[in-house]
């Protein structure tokens, strides 16, 4: 928090963050207060845990301080360069971060790969630089007001509790509502409140705001494909890379494809290979993960850990996981895997491998096929709020959003202009919005919180940055080949011994509909009597129960997202409203 505010406000928002971001960093919190400056900071505790990796972390000389999320994964190559310049005391990437910034300035942001956010304070010249990394994997929000004071965030959550006054931005709970569009935009689901994105930094000073990309994403042009064994490599490095850690870690497994290739990957190039292995369960044998993996037969005898997901579940926990991070969440397979990273927190597994990005990079949706399934049906209606491919199931629309709210469609933003020159081919284009802007930004906004609410730090090892520049210039038919997707990573698996291939693919991976159909069905009938959503004029409440009705009485078991997505927005809805009240009373 940067600007002039009174100094009983500075001191209620240090607690106010120290209480609001506990769950991102239950290991240890602390603030620094200087010349119109405050940082708060929630740390978890993954690379050394003394007193020399706590936050803010001042530079050596005391002029610059640094409060930093997420995991520099090249930290010790930068260190060992660094170490002539500048006087570790440490070990931590954090620490490796204070010392690049000390000595590069902010183009030390070019030579980092990792998965971070970070803002840096000149507690001298007053300047403050703010910025996320190559993919946005770790969040970092921002309220530049209108007195030009700046406020930073992981979460929505401290922001509503300092200032209770902001309202919801109709256009984007709209554009959710009616499109599923969701961290496709810097625009977010509270007015005035933006959110960086892919490699962008901001730098805030009295004279103003400004924003900057310093990373863009530019295929490459290479005279030969690359090979197999070139990406194997890169892979192996960077599960390793991700591996490093001073905590327990585990492995998010499915029976798909790109979990089990990263639990074969760590196998290849770990002188530790076995990690706990966890796994949800729906207790369905449709939709059940784990009994598919048992009856796999995965080498060497090991199980996952099975966590149980239920009906019941849902009910309990959602409000909960909602009222922390003050966020709706996505789908039932995004709160599956909040039921995985707590069963992890509660092992003291505080690191998790996951398989996120695969897909986006290197070509795993079936709407990429080349056999007929063309392409180009992934694309968006510019302006209609419609989505002319939606895999998520139907929306909100039409009589069931009240005729009262109004809002206009947020346009997805799919790159700079410098990236949007580059040439493309069909299957390349829409695999470039997906990544940019579809579907990527939403799953890492999902699995950011989904982690972090029980102190876990989920890790990505297909979104290192070497890894991503490589698959830019893989060629297409070594990502998709007829009916065949991810075409390389299926060939890497089966040299590593893989049998993902043999296991038939899980088309519907989540019983949603099922439940909602049932036990879920009737609490969110509940939750529509007294909405909050209906009684702020944004659902029209009859013409919603009357299409869950319709949807719970017809033999159709598909498109049930509308009945979910009104379900975790209500949940949303009551807490946001509850924050804001409460946030008053206390300001009162």
């Amino acid at each position: 928090m940067f600007g002039q505010f009174p100094p009983e406000f500075v001191q209620r928002a240090a607690r106010v963050a120290d209480q609001a971001l506990y769950h991102r960093g239950p290991d240890h919190g602390a603030h620094v207060v200087g010349n119109e400056g405050l940082l708060v900071s929630r740390r978890l505790s993954i690379m050394d845990a003394s007193s020399f990796g706590h936050q803010p972390m001042a530079s050596h000389d005391g002029r610059y301080k640094l409060a930093y999320n997420g995991m520099l994964y090249n930290f010790r190559e930068l260190r060992a360069e660094l170490q002539h310049q500048y006087p570790f005391r440490g070990k931590s990437d954090t620490e490796v971060v204070v010392a690049a910034l000390t000595v590069w300035g902010i183009d030390a942001l070019r030579r980092f790969e990792g998965m971070f956010a970070l803002v840096w304070w000149d507690e001298i010249s007053g300047d403050v630089f703010a910025a996320v990394d190559h993919l946005g994997i770790k969040p970092l929000l921002f309220l530049h007001q209108a007195t030009g004071s700046l406020v930073c965030s992981s979460e929505l959550g401290p922001l509503v509790d300092l200032f209770p006054q902001l309202s919801v931005d109709n256009d984007s709970l709209g554009t959710y509502l009616s499109g599923g569009l969701i961290e496709h935009s810097s625009r977010t689901l509270i007015a005035g409140v933006r959110q960086l994105r892919r490699g962008e930094y901001l730098h805030w000073s009295k004279r103003g705001l400004a924003l900057k990309r310093y990373r863009h994403l530019i295929p490459r042009t290479v005279d030969s494909p690359m090979s197999d064994f070139a990406l194997r490599d890169l892979l192996v490095k960077s599960v390793d890379r991700h591996a490093d850690s001073d905590r327990q870690i585990g492995i998010s497994l499915s029976s798909g494809l790109d979990s089990n290739l990263i639990r074969l990957l760590h196998q290849s190039g770990s002188s530790w290979p076995n990690l706990p292995q966890f796994t949800h369960s729906y207790s369905n044998d449709s939709h059940d993960e784990f009994r598919r993996l048992v009856a796999a037969k995965m080498p060497g005898g090991a199980s996952p850990v099975r966590v149980e997901v239920s009906p019941e579940i849902v009910r309990n926990r959602l409000p909960e996981i909602v009222g922390k991070t003050l966020e709706p969440i996505g789908g039932l397979g995004a709160f599956a895997a909040s039921c995985s990273y707590r069963e992890a927190a509660e092992r003291d597994v505080r690191v998790m491998l996951i398989g996120e990005g695969a897909d986006e990079l290197f070509g795993g949706y079936s709407y990429y096929r080349t056999d007929g399934n063309s392409p180009t049906s992934a694309s968006v209606s510019s302006g209609t709020g419609s989505i002319v491919r939606a895999p998520d199931g139907s929306f909100l629309n039409g009589a069931e959003l009240s005729s009262d709210f109004e809002f206009t469609f947020v346009e997805p933003e799919f790159g700079s202009a410098y990236e949007m020159a580059v040439p493309r081919s069909n299957l390349r284009g829409v695999m470039w919005r997906d990544l940019v802007a579809l579907k990527l930004p939403k799953l890492l906004r999902f699995q950011d919180r989904m982690s972090m609410v029980s102190g876990v730090e989920a890790r990505l090892p297909f979104l290192d940055v070497p890894v991503v520049e490589a698959a830019l210039w893989v060629c297409d038919e070594d990502l998709v080949s007829g009916a065949e997707t991810k075409v390389k990573l299926r060939r890497i698996e089966r040299a590593l011994g893989g049998w993902s291939h043999e296991v038939a693919k899980i088309e519907v991976p989540a019983p949603q509909g099922a439940w909602i159909k049932g036990e879920l069905g009737d609490w969110i009938e509940d939750l529509s009597r007294e909405s909050s959503l209906v009684d702020s004029g944004i659902v029209d409440g009859p013409s919603f129960i009357k299409r869950l009705r319709h949807y719970r009485e017809s033999r159709d078991s598909g498109n049930s997202f509308f009945a979910w997505q009104f379900m975790t927005l209500e949940v949303w809805h009551r807490a946001l409203r509850s924050r804001q009240a409460e946030s008053r009373r206390n300001w009162h």
